[in-house]
C-alpha cells in the first residue's frame, strides 16, 4: 500500500513520483514550501513522505492561441465571404445592367433597322421614279441617236450607190463598119465594145444574131427578141475591157440571098442585129448584162445606116 502511494496514481499524467527517501527536516520542507508553495504538496504516512509536484503546463496558452487563430481565420473567412457576396451582387447588378443595355440596344437597333428599311423603301421609290425618268430620257436620246444613225446609214448607202453608179461600168456596142452585104457572100461587119465606166469589166459571155424580120411581125419580135437566141448563139469568154481601150468584134453569118436582099431593099423585111453580153462589175463583184438591138436601115456609100432600138446595161442575180 505504501508502495502504491509511493508510486502515485499511474492514471494521473500530471503526477511525478519521487523516490522514497528520509523525510527532510520540517524546517527544510517549510523553506521549500515557502520558496515555491505551488510546486510541492506533501502527505505524511508511515515514515514515508510523498511529495506531489505539480508541473508547469502551457496548454491554456496554446488553446488561447489556437482560439485566437481560429477567430482570426473565421474573421478573414467572413470578410472574404462578404467581399465575394458584394462582388457577386455587383456582378449580378452588372449583368442586369448589361442585359438592360443589351435590350435597349436591341430595341434601338430594331427601331433603327425599321426606320432604315422605311427610308430604303422611300429611296427605292424615289430611285425607281428617277430611273424611270432616266430610262425615258435615255430611250428618247437613243431613239434620236438611232434616227440620226439611220439617216447616216441611208446617206452612206446613197453615197455608196452614187459612187457605184458613177463608177460602174457601162458597155456600148458602136462604130459598125466594113459591111459586106452582097448576094452570095457571107454577111459580115466589124464593130467595137466601149466601156464608158471608170472601172474595168470582165466579159464572161457574149452572143449576137442577125435577123430578117417581116415588117408585119416586128411587134411580136420586139415583145421578147432574145427568145430567138439559141445556146449556140452565145460563147463563154473571158475578156477585160477598160475605159479608153475598145474591144473589137467581128460578125459573120450565112451568105446573103437575092430574096433577102430584095425584101430588105423593098422594106418588106427589117434587118436587126441583136446582142447580149454578160460581164462582172469589178467594183462590187456583181454580174451585169448589156442588151442591145441595132436596126440596119439601108446601104450607103460609107457602108450601112443604122441606129439603136435598145441599148441597156443592168444588174443580174
Amino acid at each position: 500500500m505504501a508502495d502504491k502511494q509511493a508510486r502515485g496514481n499511474p492514471d494521473d499524467p500530471n503526477a511525478h513520483i519521487e523516490q522514497t527517501r528520509p523525510a527532510p527536516k520540517e524546517d527544510s520542507l517549510s523553506d521549500n514550501k515557502k520558496a515555491n508553495p505551488l510546486k510541492y504538496r506533501s502527505k505524511k504516512g508511515d515514515n514515508i513522505i510523498v511529495n506531489l509536484v505539480q508541473p508547469k503546463s502551457n496548454q491554456p496558452k496554446i488553446a488561447n492561441v489556437i482560439a485566437g487563430i481560429a477567430a482570426f481565420i473565421s474573421l478573414c473567412l467572413g470578410v472574404i465571404t462578404l467581399f465575394l457576396f458584394i462582388q457577386t451582387e455587383r456582378q449580378a447588378q452588372s449583368s442586369i445592367d448589361a442585359a438592360k443595355i443589351a435590350r435597349e440596344t436591341l430595341d434601338s437597333t430594331k427601331s433603327y433597322n425599321k426606320q432604315s428599311a422605311k427610308n430604303q423603301k422611300i429611296e427605292l421609290k424615289k430611285g425607281d421614279s428617277i430611273e424611270k425618268e432616266k430610262f425615258k430620257r435615255d430611250t428618247a436620246t437613243f431613239n434620236l441617236q438611232k434616227k440620226a444613225l439611220d439617216a447616216q446609214i441611208i446617206s452612206i448607202k446613197k453615197s455608196e450607190n452614187n459612187f457605184e453608179r458613177e463608177n460602174q461600168p457601162y458597155l456600148v456596142a458602136n462604130s459598125f463598119k466594113d459591111f459586106i452585104f452582097q448576094i452570095n457572100q457571107e454577111i459580115s461587119f466589124n464593130y467595137y465594145f466601149y466601156n464608158y465606166g471608170k472601172q474595168p469589166i470582165k466579159l464572161i459571155k457574149f452572143g449576137s444574131k442577125l435577123m430578117f424580120v417581116p415588117k408585119n411581125d416586128s411587134t411580136i419580135f420586139f415583145k421578147n427578141p432574145y427568145t430567138f437566141f439559141k445556146k449556140s448563139d452565145s460563147d463563154v469568154i473571158s475578156e477585160y475591157i477598160i475605159n479608153g481601150y475598145p474591144n473589137d468584134k467581128h460578125f459573120k453569118t450565112q451568105p446573103l440571098t437575092k430574096n433577102d436582099l430584095d425584101s430588105f431593099t423593098m422594106r418588106k423585111r427589117l434587118v436587126y442585129f441583136i446582142g447580149r453580153a454578160d460581164y462582172i462589175n469589178n467594183l462590187n463583184g456583181k454580174k451585169r448584162r448589156y442588151d442591145f438591138i441595132v436596126k440596119f436601115d439601108k446601104m450607103n456609100k460609107n457602108g450601112m445606116d443604122y441606129w439603136f432600138v435598145s441599148n441597156e446595161n443592168y444588174d443580174i442575180k
